[in-house]
């Protein structure tokens, strides 16, 4: 009887102890895991995430312009000239930067042809992750460009962007909405002009790079005014092979120009000028 209750001790007393230390080992584990998840989140603010691209082109600018309404027969002109751009889009912890800007000057069908056009706008992104996170940014655009057949010049300040980033080792994308305010503008056709003077203007912005590829699109409205909404498209697209850089984009401009004594929008026109930029990239 004796011999056959210390055997039975012998067999409970180490399952009971092992029993507890499993469940010990198991709790460990459980309150663990909520606190290596906290330190994973925590490492983004210790080592805060440092990424940037950065796109410089120069070459052969090849452009065209066509225009249409205010009364004339639709034309089209050719130039030829120099074009140099910049693309860069950094994040450093919870700083955002983007920046583009671009000059071109040239001569062709119709007259002189050049510009310069800037958007630069910083702010902040939250790290949900070291790649990518919710962004807002503040900044300002500006833009002179034209010929003897267009010309358009705006100052945008504040220029607000609010959408979402990923940016990471030769990848980005990013797609914001954009709500600004056109301190002063014109946009002349021929002899038909626009005063774009203290009215706001808003729009969405997508873009992506991959390796050597970039691709952007932005749609802008000018609105507030008795003509009417003023529309601005804008696309391009870029190919790297180092050193050789191949670009193409254009802009759209279209809406009436003025008002009549009667009330009535008039001089509905458009401009189309874009080309293809063969060149250097550095």
């Amino acid at each position: 009887m004796c011999i056959a209750l210390l055997l039975g001790l012998l067999v409970v007393l180490p399952a009971g102890a092992w029993a507890q230390v499993e469940g010990t080992a198991e709790s460990r584990q459980t309150t663990a895991e909520p606190a290596r998840n906290m330190a994973d989140y925590s490492a983004l603010f210790r080592r805060p995430a440092r990424f940037r691209m950065v796109h410089r082109q120069l070459g052969l600018w090849l452009a065209g312009t066509e225009r249409d309404g205010v009364g004339y027969p639709a034309a089209r002109q050719g130039s030829v000239g120099l074009r140099m751009q910049q693309q860069t889009q950094a994040v450093i912890g919870w700083l955002s930067l983007r920046a583009r800007g671009a000059a071109w000057m040239g001569f062709g069908g119709a007259g002189a042809d050049g510009g310069i056009d800037t958007d630069l706008a910083v702010g902040v992104r939250a790290p949900l992750t070291r790649a990518h996170g919710p962004i807002l940014r503040v900044g300002l655009r500006g833009q002179l460009a034209g010929n003897r057949s267009f010309h358009s010049n705006r100052l945008e300040l504040p220029s607000v962007q609010l959408g979402y980033e990923w940016l990471a080792r030769g990848v980005m994308v990013e797609v914001f909405g954009r709500l600004g305010y056109t301190l002063s503008g014109r946009l002349r056709i021929e002899d038909e002009s626009r005063r774009l003077n203290n009215r706001p203007r808003a729009g969405v912005v997508a873009s992506t790079g991959v390796g050597p590829v970039t691709v952007a699109l932005h749609y802008d409205e000018l609105w507030g005014a008795s003509e009417g909404p003023l529309r601005e498209v804008h696309g391009a697209m870029c190919v790297a092979l180092r050193p050789w850089v191949v670009c193409a984009q254009g802009r759209r401009w279209s809406g009436a120009l003025r008002v009549n004594a009667s009330g009535e929008r008039a001089a509905a026109a458009h401009v189309l000028y874009g080309g293809v930029q063969l060149g250097l990239g550095y």
